[in-house]
């Protein structure tokens, strides 16, 4: 896939950073985050998605409802499901950790801390 405008939904801003940095560099454009489920679903519903020009979503698997939320909500499957539903042609990449949840949400699915395996994933898009 060339041409990206992601659209990253991760709770853990480290994490994020660190994806974003690695992403640009890879000359792909981060052009909306969000950091936890009602954040991500309000992005969706206000149309943003569209008007960024996003054409993938790279989406955690398991996150809080809301920022600072320490129970566990794996809002990535709705993430998706509401992307898919608003019929905005985005490909989803599932990310989630080794130990994370089942990843069936996404169109590629691809486990954090391998930037190679992530890149290959996105690169392999149509």
């Amino acid at each position: 896939m060339k041409n990206t405008h992601i659209f990253l939904v991760e709770d853990n801003k480290i994490i994020s950073n660190m994806l974003i940095d690695f992403l640009c560099f890879d000359g792909h454009q981060v052009v909306l985050t969000a950091f936890d489920l009602k954040e991500a679903l309000n992005l969706i519903a206000s149309g943003q998605l569209r008007g960024k020009g996003v054409n993938l979503a790279i989406i955690d698997g398991n996150f809080p409802e809301k920022a600072g939320d320490v129970k566990d909500i794996f809002g990535g499957p709705m993430v998706a499901k509401a992307i898919k539903d608003a019929n905005l042609g985005i490909q989803v990449i599932a990310h989630i950790s080794p130990e994370g949840n089942d990843a069936k949400y996404g169109d590629v699915y691809v486990q954090k801390g391998n930037p190679k395996e992530l890149f290959t994933a996105i690169a392999s898009l149509p």
